[in-house]
């Protein structure tokens, strides 16, 4: 029964998921909806009650990309609201929108999406300084704007854009150079509305020259937009040609071709378009009331644009400077912290070195006095075990009236050398300068009748590269293993050889005694302390009738 359910929930699965994609994928294409239609609506609002919802949403949308860290959708969104504040006459919003743009473009890697941001933010800043008749600054940033154009159909758009400045200014002979340099470049794409746009700047420019070819070309410009349906085209080549004619005094015609684009201004509802083409039309048709009050509303709106213009371009080097004061200043509240962080870590080492050294202090004071315990304990056991024994049983004979002075005379000597053999043992050690010799004195010294001692490479080791204290502790482990091999080994033959094995010095003892079964007996646990100082290590190998072995590392 159970796996009868498996095919049903595996259906289940795929509807959910299959569903999951899909309201992903509605939910994206939505998205891509809703930006081109407010796009659209602060392009060309269908009614000014659009307005408002285009840069709500947009406004939303770039909180939700910076909240999200997502910088180059955030830009895009303020791409778009710069657009619209430049449609709706909000110049100097515009250029605060553009800028903050451009501050978060700052930081961001250089790929092909960044480059085409860039390119339509430079572009939006010039022509907002165009509207405000500032053309220093528009130049300015329609040349930055060059700088990322990597086509002819990228650069062509700013090459018309710096002609219109040139118009602006009554240069045409400059204005016509850029139309007709915008218009050769349009030709190597399809882009007939460009294209037409070009010939129809070129061709009023020319007619401003007086050539007689700047009528022909600004007609065939609106014959194209015709084909195309270009209402915003033949917007631009009604008022154009009505310039045109009103400049040549042909009054019929002028009149004509303003009333035309007065009338699809309206069609557009483009306000800045109902409101040039009003003024061209009041213009043309010889109102003298007409004029006086174009007149003043030009002086007016000048004005107004002088006194805000007076502020303009500071913004950008302003909020940069702001930008970059504010990027200094958390640039060295990093450093302080960093500074800090390293002074407290370095607080926290010196502590910690110090409680080192007193741990160390103490572990070493430990060791010593658990050495001299264990040295005391070694030297009154001897006492008691060998030399009192000893002493006791000479006094023993003498008491019981022993009559042989021979043997009286050996007891005493051998008493002597135990006696001395203790004091050699435990006197401190002066480390002579030729410390192999010294070493294999030691050595030799244990050399008996019936046993053989030898050694191997003591002469080639460089003992002056081992410390002071490293060769105490060599001696002093070599005098114990020997001194053990003859009180207690009875062996016949015993090799001590050394090598160097890396940096470290390995010395091998060997015999063939009699052994014996390992037990943590002092004399072993004083040459592991003695080892364990040094940092270095010691084997011991032994067992009944197999001879004795120890392995030391140093």
């Amino acid at each position: 029964m159970k796996f009868q359910k498996l095919p049903s929930l595996f259906f289940t699965f795929q509807i959910l998921f299959f569903g999951m994609l899909s309201s992903l994928s509605t939910h994206a294409q939505n998205e891509v909806d809703s930006i081109k239609f407010y796009g659209k609506t602060l392009l060309n609002p269908d009614r000014e009650a659009n307005l408002p919802a285009a840069f709500n949403y947009f406004e939303k949308s770039l909180i939700i990309n910076l909240n999200e860290g997502d910088t180059l959708e955030a830009v895009k969104k303020l791409r778009h609201i710069t657009i619209g504040q430049i449609e709706v006459g909000a110049l100097f919003a515009g250029e605060e929108t553009a800028t903050r743009a451009l501050l978060l473009l700052e930081n961001q890697p250089t790929d092909s999406l960044v480059i085409n941001l860039k390119k339509g933010i430079y572009n939006d800043l010039g022509m907002i300084y165009r509207i405000l008749k500032n053309p220093d600054n528009a130049f300015r940033f329609y040349n930055e704007s060059l700088k990322y154009c990597l086509n002819a159909q990228d650069s062509m758009h700013l090459v018309n854009n710096m002609g219109n400045i040139y118009v602006d200014q009554g240069n045409f002979e400059l204005a016509e150079e850029q139309f007709r340099s915008s218009y050769e470049l349009s030709k190597k794409s399809t882009d007939f509305y460009s294209q037409a746009r070009f010939l129809d700047n070129l061709g009023f420019s020319q007619s401003k020259l007086g050539l007689p070819v700047g009528l022909q070309n600004m007609l065939t410009a609106l014959k194209i937009r015709h084909s195309n349906n270009d209402l915003a085209g033949l917007y631009a080549s009604y008022s154009h040609l009505a310039k045109h004619y009103y400049g040549r005094g042909e009054q019929k015609e002028a009149l004509e071709y303003a009333e035309k684009a007065y009338h699809l201004a309206h069609r557009l509802k483009r306000p800045s378009y109902i409101e040039n083409s009003l003024a061209n039309l009041l213009e043309i048709r010889e109102d003298s009331l007409s004029r006086e009050y174009i007149k003043l509303n030009d002086s007016i709106a000048q004005a107004k644009l002088q006194r805000r213009n007076k502020y303009a371009g500071m913004q950008y080097n302003l909020l940069k400077e702001k930008r970059k004061t504010e990027q200094n200043r958390l640039l060295q509240e990093k450093e302080k912290r960093k500074k800090q962080g390293y002074q407290y870590l370095g607080i926290l080492l010196f502590l910690t070195l110090i409680a080192i050294y007193f741990i160390q202090r103490a572990q070493n004071r430990k060791n010593t006095i658990k050495q001299i315990y264990n040295t005391e304990t070694r030297i009154s056991k001897k006492l008691h075990d060998e030399v009192a024994n000893d002493m006791y049983h000479l006094m023993t004979k003498i008491q019981l009236g022993d009559p042989d002075p021979e043997k009286l005379l050996d007891d005493l000597d051998l008493i002597y050398n135990k006696t001395r053999d203790l004091s050699r043992d435990n006197a401190a050690l002066i480390i002579e300068e030729d410390f192999g010799s010294q070493l294999k004195d030691l050595l030799n010294s244990y050399k008996q009748d019936e046993t053989v001692i030898t050694t191997q490479n003591i002469s080639q080791v460089d003992w002056k590269t081992i410390s002071p204290h490293k060769k105490t502790t060599i001696y002093r482990l070599l005098q114990e293993i020997m001194t053990n091999m003859k009180k207690h080994s009875q062996a016949s033959q015993v090799l001590i050889s050394f090598s160097k094995n890396g940096k470290k010095l390995q010395i091998k003892y060997v015999d063939n005694g009699v052994g014996c079964k390992l037990k943590n007996k002092n004399g072993l646990e004083n040459m592991e302390s003695r080892i364990k100082a040094v940092k270095g290590s010691i084997i011991f190998e032994t067992s009944p009738q197999k001879g004795f072995r120890v392995t030391i590392t140093i």
